[in-house]
């Protein structure tokens, strides 16, 4: 059920008068809207267009009319998401129903696999990144709601180190999930830190260099590191850490130079100078020897030349079991191309990965040629049907 709004404490074009002392940039749908009869339906709608509009473009705190003054200060405006046609906000977890038999849902997306609609109503609210694309892809598959991504989203350098990830990476589909990790990385540092110091509310404050022995003690904590032991739980933790931070240094140094702000950019030279002097010392040191003792003490298992042998003929069996039906069905097709990926990633010896991510073109475009004249020919006769593909995407 849709709620009832209130911007600055006041609701929203509910009477003509309100109508009319809208701002300029809606006042022509405003005497569109009015110029249709009294209480009816096309009015309503069309007022209803403008509110909701208006809501969505001024950015606006919506709190429900009828909820009390408690409940106004544990009211969470992320809970509520506009739909994707009709713009009407709506609470989280119903806006699915709503989406499903909106009337300004055009007739061809009815007939389409349903999308998430919560997904898309997240993409027309304002954001502080100015790239559609970086909040597609990162924010807004972020699906846990929670306070580390309310710091991820309402500071500005993460939201510009998760650019600058995105740029890198983002062509990248399997690496979309890395770039999530580490702003979370991030995010959860700044909950640590203003547990520990209130005063210090985003990644700007915490790379003042006055902050560093904060810093550190929120990193070591974060990380579960024992004073006794010298040990971390989590070694690769502090590792990725101190690589975000110091690149969130050069991302403040850069916006700095070019505006001309010369006490942040002596601020990110003393952090950086802090952080190549001492950061080996009280953080990288112990994560690389838990790191390596971690190795020492893991032992490597190698699998049995019979069990080898065993899943060979295993695939060779299941996969002329599968060619002998009809691969026009979905999931016989699906079983058919399984089946042969896990022969590619078995005879390539490697990571699964690099197998799993070959590309048509990359199939293609094979160095036979190259690599066939440098054999002598009983390996001519050894990779008759081997070919090489170079794949760009590991």
């Amino acid at each position: 059920m849709m709620i009832d709004y209130v911007m600055e404490g006041q609701i929203l074009l509910k009477t003509v008068s309100d109508a009319e002392s809208v701002e300029i940039p809606y006042r022509l749908e405003v005497r569109k809207a009015l110029a249709f009869p009294k209480k009816s339906k096309e009015r309503r709608k069309a007022l209803l267009a403008i509110q909701n509009l208006s809501i969505i473009k001024r950015q606006c705190v919506v709190i429900p009319k009828y909820i009390t003054k408690e409940g106004k200060q544990k009211f969470e405006k992320t809970n509520y998401i506009p739909c994707e046609f009709c713009l009407a906000l709506y609470k989280k977890k119903e806006l699915w129903k709503h989406h499903m038999h909106c009337p300004k849902r055009p007739a061809d997306e009815k007939l389409k696999a349903r999308k998430n609609p919560v997904s898309a109503g997240r993409m027309l609210l304002p954001s502080k990144s100015g790239s559609a694309e970086f909040n597609r892809d990162i924010l807004n598959n972020m699906k846990k709601e929670d306070e580390v991504k309310e710091i991820i989203v309402s500071d500005i350098v993460i939201i510009c180190f998760g650019e600058r990830l995105y740029e890198l990476h983002g062509h990248n589909q399997h690496h979309l999930n890395y770039i999530s990790n580490r702003l979370r990385e991030l995010g959860r540092l700044m909950v640590c830190v203003r547990s520990n110091d209130g005063n210090v509310s985003s990644v700007e404050e915490i790379l003042n260099p006055h902050n560093f022995d904060l810093l550190i003690r929120s990193v070591k904590q974060i990380a579960g590191y024992s004073a006794e032991d010298g040990i971390y739980q989590i070694p690769s933790l502090p590792l990725r850490l101190g690589q975000s931070l110091e690149k969130c240094a050069n991302i403040l140094k850069c916006k700095a130079i070019e505006n001309g702000l010369k006490d942040v950019i002596e601020k990110m030279d003393s952090f950086l100078a802090l952080y190549d002097l001492d950061w080996t010392t009280r953080i990288s040191s112990r994560a690389h020897a838990t790191l390596n003792l971690g190795k020492f003490n893991r032992p490597q298992m190698l699998p049995l030349v019979e069990d080898v042998v065993q899943l060979h003929k295993y695939l060779d069996s299941r996969l002329l079991e599968v060619s002998k039906q009809d691969l026009s069905f979905r999931e016989q097709y699906l079983r058919y191309c399984e089946i042969i990926l896990a022969q590619v990633i078995l005879f390539n010896r490697k990571r699964s990965g690099e197998a799993q991510r070959i590309r048509l073109k990359d199939f293609k475009v094979v160095e036979e040629e190259t690599v066939m004249s440098k054999l002598l020919k009983v390996s001519h006769h050894l990779n008759g049907n081997s070919v090489k593909v170079i794949n760009e995407l590991r």
